[in-house]
């Protein structure tokens, strides 16, 4: 958006953003600033999901879809202690996915993808 793109220090018509600039704003707004490129570290699809979400929702929407979703697979605080849910991908939701992928490998990217996704779909409901 316009407001993006100039809080990103972009000046010019908005027809004649350059791509290479549009990409760098997303990088920095959608990927690195909310933590995402941590998630990806992890779990590689999780972390295209929840880019998506955050161009779409808000870029604190998709912290706190993988935060409630890392709490309700954690078996009432057996496998991490239950992080709080405030949208921010810090150290205790990267440590709690990174624990979370040691109990259930690969296949658990798959059931975090699909929370994700019933919480992104109760959103726009």
């Amino acid at each position: 958006t316009e407001q993006v793109a100039r809080a990103y220090g972009y000046k010019g018509s908005m027809r004649e953003l350059p791509r290479p600039l549009a990409v760098e704003i997303y990088r920095k707004r959608y990927w690195d600033e909310p933590g995402i490129a941590r998630v990806a570290d992890v779990y590689e699809a999780l972390a295209e999901e929840l880019f998506d979400t955050g161009v779409n929702m808000g870029t604190s929407v998709p912290g706190t879809f993988l935060q409630r979703a890392l709490n309700v697979l954690n078996r009432r605080a057996t496998f991490y202690p239950d992080i709080g849910v405030d949208g921010r991908i810090g150290t205790m939701t990267i440590s709690a996915l990174r624990s979370y992928q040691q109990r259930r490998g690969p296949a658990g990217e798959d059931v975090l993808l699909k929370l994700c996704d019933a919480q992104q779909a109760m959103r726009y409901i």
